[in-house]
């Protein structure tokens, strides 16, 4: 049976090397009329991302930032994809390379995001474009961290309002040091390192509503809490509640 296998291979092999081209010619028409598919509905969603992307940094205080998708083919006499006289290479994914770019002050030119955002620009972003994408995204659970850098005020109420919004949907889990942010929280977690003997712990603990309205109020007022403090804390945690 083997060398009968054998046999049959050999002597039909033009039949099935013609065959085989044959898939192979099919499938790359197929491969081609997707991608190219793929690129021109690429465009035109990369051009209303970025419109509410901006928009959405604009409200968390980073307005001026320009946000960018970079898409680029590569043309290359070894690439499967032929199209207006070039071609193209082929990733999983379709014809592009893609890269979110970035500048953050006006007049810088365009860099990559993930080269460039510091953390508190990198959490921003990525709120704003959680917000966007938000029906269409699969992830369960953020982990947003500095968010709050360089905020304060208005934004930060503004940057709180939006996390709040998002936690309808997904569990959101945040580090934070902004009572108008802490005091928007479902849950609220105390960490605070401290020894054992000659070793440095971590303790995380659950608070109460009351020991979450003198946490805010310790972000408000730093150690010492004031009664005023504390009647301030308890006006932001109830506004918050009512959201």
């Amino acid at each position: 049976e083997k060398a009968r296998r054998e046999l049959h291979a050999i002597t039909s092999s033009e039949e099935e090397l013609e065959r085989l081209n044959t898939e192979y010619r099919s499938a790359v028409k197929e491969a081609r009329d997707l991608a190219l598919s793929l690129s021109e509905k690429r465009k035109k969603a990369a051009a209303d991302l970025e419109k509410r992307v901006m928009k959405e940094l604009a409200d968390l205080g980073m307005a001026g930032t320009v946000f960018s998708i970079s898409m680029k083919q590569e043309i290359n006499p070894d690439g499967q994809i032929e199209h207006a006289g070039n071609v193209y290479m082929l990733y999983p994914h379709g014809l592009e390379k893609i890269e979110f770019m970035l500048s953050a002050n006006a007049g810088e030119e365009l860099r990559e995001l993930r080269r460039v955002a510091s953390g508190g620009e990198m959490s921003r972003i990525m709120l704003a474009l959680k917000n966007v994408i938000l029906s269409a995204d699969i992830v369960d659970t953020l982990v947003f961290d500095e968010v709050d850098t360089g905020i304060s005020g208005k934004t930060a109420e503004i940057v709180g309002k939006k996390l709040k919004g998002l936690a309808k949907n997904r569990q959101v889990l945040l580090i934070t040091h902004l009572a108008q942010i802490a005091a928007m929280s479902d849950n609220h977690f105390s960490v605070q390192k401290g020894r054992a003997g000659d070793r440095v712990t971590t303790v995380v603990k659950e608070l109460t509503r009351k020991d979450k309205v003198r946490e805010v109020a310790r972000l408000l007022a730093g150690e010492e809490i004031t009664d005023l403090s504390v009647q301030h804390a308890e006006e932001m945690v109830s506004m918050a509640e009512k959201n």
